[in-house]
């Protein structure tokens, strides 16, 4: 009996022990890899002035995006922010409610809240998106904890990241993108990784035309037209419409080429055009003279594209076309001759 009470004893503690492996085991499981355990809650600064903790407030039980930048930087960061614009448009009412945009600067000894809200303004930012800062070894941390790369201490201005980080806190779920890539492609993205509706509305792949990109066209889409448009309007800068026919080409070739040197030299047009567009620079985006030649060519062939396009809507007008009192040398006063490619698009 003795020896009977012993060994229950013995299957009663070996069995208990078992359990609370299991349950240890699947609490590790259900255990979120990129949690409050991974990331710290270092305390960050708004644009708004805000006081704001990087886990409980920011990333807790929300979907995010977080990228770097620094408000001085005349580099990558102005066209990354211009796209992520173009994504926060694209995105529309759930960035604030379904997913939040932070932008964290890497040079917080410069980039005060105050700095920060004219950043931000600059480039009229809508809600859903918050630019931080605060001290040097909080920024340090929480960019390496988001796998955002590390604050150089030494030369902060030198660690230009492009990386996008995307994460939904409550699966653990990250994925890397970057903020200089087609905002349509990212949105696209975003929407499959969070298993939302198509917003974009995506039709077949079978009924998609071949894509035929000049390297003109390329470069402008990647790289310019987050900013401006060519016959839409003014953006975050000026609408280049015509633009090679307003500008002397040798210093329209010279400001795409290196537009931050040309700036630093005192050039009275392009610091107007600063000044115009609220303090936007220019990025240098490390082209070549034949890459620049390329853009400008697809700037007067798009010019041209629009032009016969305008020209055919005033034609149409009713009354309009051939009357006596149009302007000489008005598209309403003349036959309109629209391009090949304008004829194309327009039956589409």
């Amino acid at each position: 009996m003795q020896f009977f009470s012993k060994t229950a004893a013995w299957s009663l503690a070996g069995m208990a022990l078992i359990a609370s492996a299991l349950l240890y085991a699947e609490g590790a499981f259900e255990r979120k890899p990129w949690g409050a355990e991974h990331f710290p809650n270092v305390v960050l600064t708004t644009q708004h002035g805000k006081k704001v903790r990087l886990y409980d407030d920011l990333i807790k039980g929300k979907a995010v995006a977080f990228n770097t930048f620094f408000a001085g930087c005349g580099d990558v960061c102005p066209l990354g922010t211009a796209k992520m614009l173009e994504l926060q448009k694209l995105l529309g009412d759930r960035v604030g409610r379904d997913i939040f945009f932070y932008s964290i600067s890497i040079d917080p000894i410069h980039d005060t809240a105050e700095s920060l809200k004219a950043y931000a303004d600059r480039f009229n930012i809508g809600p859903g998106w918050l630019f931080l800062t605060g001290s040097e070894k909080d920024v340090q941390v929480a960019t390496k904890k988001l796998g955002l790369g590390t604050l150089q201490a030494t030369a902060p201005r030198d660690n230009h990241s492009t990386t996008l980080m995307v994460g939904h806190e409550p699966s653990g779920q990250w994925m890397k993108n970057s903020v200089t890539d087609n905002p349509r492609f990212v949105a696209g993205s975003i929407q499959t990784f969070l298993g939302w509706p198509d917003l974009l509305q995506s039709k077949n792949y079978a009924q998609a035309s071949p894509l035929q990109l000049t390297n003109g066209q390329f470069l402008f889409q990647n790289g310019c037209m987050a900013c401006h448009s060519i016959g839409a309007g003014d953006k975050i800068g000026p609408d280049l419409l015509g633009v090679t026919e307003r500008r002397q080409r040798d210093w329209l070739e010279k400001f795409v080429l290196v537009p931050d040197e040309v700036l630093a030299a005192g050039d009275p047009v392009a610091n107007e055009l600063l000044k115009k567009y609220k303090g936007v620079r220019m990025p240098n985006l490390g082209l070549s003279r034949a890459d620049v030649a390329d853009i400008l060519a697809h700037i007067e062939t798009r010019t041209s594209e629009v032009r016969d396009r305008q020209a055919l809507a005033e034609a149409a007008q009713p009354g309009l076309a051939g009357r006596s009192d149009a302007p000489a040398g008005s598209p309403a006063a003349q036959q309109a001759t629209p391009s090949t490619a304008t004829q194309q698009a327009l039956r589409e």
